[in-house]
């Protein structure tokens, strides 16, 4: 299923979106539920506080990923543009920060691999941070 949003917000708070969904400007706020794999953003902005964020999320140019909460799969990719904010809740294996995006951690957990690319900006705040 594909679904594209333009210019609106939306609110999943139980069920399910298929996997491919396509979102440019716009806002989505996943507070239970689960966004299928595959789900991009384009010059969006993405809440995550609780439910399930599938596989092989997008954050592209324009994008601001909020995470304080759920769990969000494997492979998600933090494109040239997109800024992510990490302070609670769990990221899957595999997190790729290409250059010219910007995360910022300050609590959650991130599975076994994080790769800052060149000409990416990590920036880790707080304690108590473990590496495995």
């Amino acid at each position: 299923m594909f679904f594209f949003t333009n210019f609106g917000k939306t609110k999943l708070v139980r069920g399910e979106l298929e996997a491919a969904f396509d979102m440019v400007g716009a806002t989505l706020n996943v507070e239970g539920g689960i966004l299928g794999v595959r789900a991009s953003a384009v010059d969006s902005t993405v809440n995550i506080s609780a439910g399930i964020v599938g596989d092989g999320f997008v954050a592209e140019l324009g994008s601001e990923i909020n995470i304080d909460g759920g769990s969000v799969g494997s492979s998600f990719h933090a494109e040239s543009g997109s800024v992510t904010n990490i302070s609670g809740g769990d990221v899957g294996n595999f997190f790729d920060a290409s250059n010219g995006s910007v995360v910022n951690i300050s609590g959650g957990s991130i599975g076994d691999v994080f790769d800052a690319r060149s000409g990416s900006e990590v920036n880790l705040s707080g304690s108590d941070f473990v590496l495995n």
